[in-house]
C-alpha cells in the first residue's frame, strides 16, 4: 500500500517496493543495478537490527506485564530475518 487515507488526511506510505522504485526510477543501467542493490542492503540491515532486538528481548514492554512471549518473538525475528543461506 501506498497511500494511508485517514479521515480527511491523505499520507505518503510507501512500500518497500514502490520506495525502491521512487528513488530509483530516473536511473539506467549500472547505475540503477548499484542504487538497487544498496537499497537492498539496507532493507536486509535493517531487517537483521530489528531480528536482533527482537531476539535479545530488547523491546520496551509497553503493557508492563511480560506481554512478549519468547516463542512469539524468535518467530518474529525469523519471519524479519529469514536465513537465506539456509532457509528452514
Amino acid at each position: 500500500m501506498t497511500w494511508l487515507y485517514e479521515k480527511t488526511e491523505t499520507h505518503w506510505r510507501p512500500n518497500i517496493a514502490a520506495a525502491m522504485a521512487e528513488i530509483t526510477g530516473g536511473l539506467y543501467g549500472e547505475e540503477y543495478e548499484d542504487r538497487h542493490q544498496e537499497l537492498v542492503e539496507l532493507v536486509d540491515a535493517v531487517r537483521r537490527e530489528w531480528a536482533e532486538k527482537l531476539r535479545k528481548h530488547e523491546l520496551q514492554d509497553v503493557l508492563g506485564r511480560h506481554f512478549y512471549t519468547g516463542v512469539g518473538i524468535d518467530f518474529a525475528a525469523d519471519l524479519l530475518d529469514p536465513d537465506k543461506e539456509d532457509p528452514k
